[in-house]
Parts: C-alpha cells; structure tokens; sequence
C-alpha cells in the first residue's frame, strides 16, 4: 500500500511541477505573443500549487516496478527470488 501511496505522490509532485512551468513560464510568453497579435491573454493561475511531501520508496525502483505492473513490488527482500515468500502457491 505504502509503494502505491509513493508512487502516486510521485507522480503528483511531476504534474505539479510541470504545471508550475506551464504557469509561471509557457502562459505568459503566450500571452506575450497574443498581445503582439492585439489577441486575448489567457489568464494565469493564481493560486500557487504545493509540492506534495512524498516519503522515500522502500527500495528506489519500487514506483516504477509498479507501474509496470510487478506483483513483487511490495516484496521486503529485493534479492528474493519473484516465487519465495509466497504461500499461495
């Protein structure tokens, strides 16, 4: 659950900051350029996002290992083999 948890923060904390950069840098430099053009500037954001706080991954591929879909993402031995601790089988 934690990984899920990280992974998703992460993932947060990428769209924030890339819709930070489309705010703060790519609106106005279009408006900019639709003033030139005597055109309507889009307004900018005025309320600031925060970067959510992520806690660090138990191991640092956790997140991508669940994206891609690793049933053995969660497992707490990264040398273990992808069937030892599993009963179920």
């Amino acid at each position: 659950m934690s990984n899920s948890y990280n992974a998703a923060c992460g993932d947060l904390k990428t769209v924030v900051t890339s819709w930070r950069a489309v705010n703060d840098k790519d609106v106005p430099a279009l408006n900019a350029q639709l003033a030139s053009a005597h055109l309507t500037a889009l307004p900018v954001a005025s309320t600031a996002l925060v970067l959510p706080v992520c806690a660090p991954a138990s191991r640092p591929d956790a997140a991508a290992e669940l994206r891609r879909g690793n049933a053995n993402a969660n497992n707490d031995d990264p040398d273990a083999a992808p069937d030892e601790g599993n009963d179920d089988e």
